[in-house]
Order: C-alpha cells, then structure tokens, then sequence
C-alpha cells in the first residue's frame, strides 16, 4: 500500500470502528432479556461471564448505551456515521448530564448538536473542557445565571462545612485544625505570605543561615499576625486580647476616699 492508501484506510478503520461500536450500544440497551435467560444481574454481568472483558469498562458502556437509546439520538447518530468514537461520546453524555435538570429542552438540544459537531475537531479530553462550559457558548445569559446558583450552592455548602477545632498537646504547643471556605483560605494565604516571605529575615532563617521550610515559615506567620492585630479593631462582643483584672481592698478604698484620696 502507499502512504496515502495506508492514511486512507486507518481513517476508514477509526470510521468503522465508532460504527461498530454504536451497533454494540444500540443492542446492549435493548439487551435485559439477554441477562435475564441467565439471571444475570444486567448484560454488563452478563458480557463479563461470557467475553472476559473488564467489568467496569462493560458497565460504563451500559451506561451510555442507555442513555444513548434514552436520551441521546444526536451522539448515536454520530457514532453511526463514524463521526463520533465511544470516548467521545463518553465525554457527551457526561457534559450532557451535568447540565442543570429544569434546563429548557430546546438549549439542551443546542448543546448536545454542539458538542457533536466539536467531536468532529476535537479530542475527550479537549471535549471535556468544552462541555464544561457549553452553556457559555450557546446560551450565555442562561450560563450566567446557571454560575450565580453554583457559586451561591457552593458558598452555602463551605458555610456549612466550616469548622476550626483546636487541641493542646502538653508540650507547650497547640493542634489547630479547620475546614473554611475557598475564598478565605486564600486570603489567608495571602496575609501569611505577606509575613512568612524569604525576603524577609526577621525569624525565617535557621540557625544554619538557611530559610525556614514552607510550612514552618507560615506557622510563624500565623503567629506574628496575630500578635500584630489591633485589639480595638476586634468586634465589641468578642472582648479584648487581652484582660487585666486589678482587685484591691475595699476597705482601704473607703480610707482613702474618706482622706479625699483620689
């Protein structure tokens, strides 16, 4: 064969191989009767008795023949023409199924003809990041939307999960441990950097002349910034940082007041 004989032909192969596989899909989704002859649990069970082929590779492909034949006319139909491998329309159906449940059926069709037509010049994994943000392509302002309700679900969970729990150790140390949100780790981060940079030379060396590990240098930060913070900035309610208590006599008090004492 020449060069482009052989291009050719491992072009029609990759074309034949998606069409196959879409036949494979469209009789394992109309496949129960298969495993119940046997009393199988379904035909990726089943398929794994009789081919020896990886169980969870056979049930993945359940899966999107199922959802294929459900849901999806758009990706088999790709697949039939050769335009579409199983990978990609793995990556799809995946997308697909991320996309908000009370989505207008009408943007959903939108996304799926989209993402098949991407098939067609992309790879999954490329895919994938596609359909990750589909909706910004064919329906910005529903994308907008569809990300402040993330953005506040998440915000709403990380309030949730929010703890911080500390525990002495008897050695004179402490074990801090908290769960916070994203955004506020981050500015935490940022303030600890501020404190615990290289540049600096105020605590972050060793004795040695060498700098201080990461971690060790942020602890430190931590420290430092809170001994800098100011105490009238902190919330009324949440008391001072610190509180001294002066007790004296009362009866000496009295005295003095009675010698005009002040």
């Amino acid at each position: 064969m020449a060069t482009d004989q052989k291009a050719a032909t491992l072009l029609e192969i990759a074309r034949a191989k998606a069409q196959l596989a879409e036949l494979e899909l469209r009789v394992i989704a109309t496949a129960d009767d298969v495993a119940a002859e046997s009393a199988a649990r379904d035909v990726a069970a089943w398929l794994h008795h009789h081919t020896n082929q990886r169980p969870e590779t056979l049930r993945a492909d359940l899966r999107l023949a199922q959802a294929l034949d459900r849901s999806y006319g758009l990706v088999a139909a790709a697949m039939l023409r050769g335009d579409c491998n199983p990978a990609q329309a793995h990556v799809i159906v995946n997308a697909l199924d991320d996309l908000p449940a009370d989505l207008d059926p009408e943007i959903r069709i939108k996304a799926e003809e989209a993402l098949v037509a991407y098939a067609t010049r992309f790879d999954p994994t490329q895919l994938r990041r596609l359909g990750r943000r589909i909706l910004d392509v064919i329906a910005p302002e529903v994308a907008e939307a569809e990300e402040a309700k993330r953005l506040a679900a998440e915000e709403a969970h990380a309030r949730t999960k929010t703890r911080l729990s500390m525990r002495r150790l008897g050695d004179g140390t402490t074990r801090i441990t908290a769960v916070i949100p994203d955004a506020t780790a981050d500015r935490l981060a940022t303030n600890l950097e501020a404190f615990a940079s290289p540049r600096r030379d105020d605590g972050t060396r060793t004795e040695t002349g060498d700098y201080l590990p990461y971690d060790r240098r942020l602890g430190r930060a931590l420290c430092q910034m809170l001994e800098t913070l100011d105490p009238a900035r902190l919330p009324i309610h949440g008391g001072d940082a610190t509180t001294v208590i002066v007790t004296i006599d009362y009866l000496c008090c009295t005295a003095a007041n009675h010698h005009g004492v002040r």
